[in-house]
């Protein structure tokens, strides 16, 4: 990827997760989910953004939920990008679950079961 790719990807997850301070999600109950940006990924042409979400450690929130939730949130998403970030052209959002967290939590439960039966 190029550097300019690389360099609209980060402003892009900066802008998006301020949105994300200001404009918590909540959930069917109104009780506030703290879900984070962790990446984004820019296609070539700028037409297309994959936003890599997770909530954070502790929460509650099954990846469904928090999958719908965002789903519904795209557009005043890309409404907020569009007035905050001075790109020549907004891309089109796609919202993806990041499943690092979890992979590295289930490794680390493996790993301490291991040194727990040595």
């Amino acid at each position: 990827m190029s550097r300019r790719v690389l360099q609209i990807a980060e402003v892009i997850k900066r802008v998006l997760g301020y949105y994300m301070q200001a404009y918590p999600v909540k959930d069917a109950t109104g009780a506030r989910l703290s879900i984070t940006v962790t990446q984004v990924v820019l296609s070539k042409d700028y037409g297309w953004a994959d936003v890599f979400v997770s909530p954070l450690y502790g929460q509650k929130v099954s990846v469904e939920e928090c999958m719908a939730l965002m789903q519904e949130r795209l557009k005043p998403m890309r409404h907020y990008l569009a007035r905050s970030a001075n790109l020549k052209r907004t891309p089109q959002l796609r919202v993806i679950y990041d499943e690092s967290f979890d992979k590295a939590m289930r490794t680390e439960q493996l790993l301490c079961s291991e040194l727990s039966t040595d």
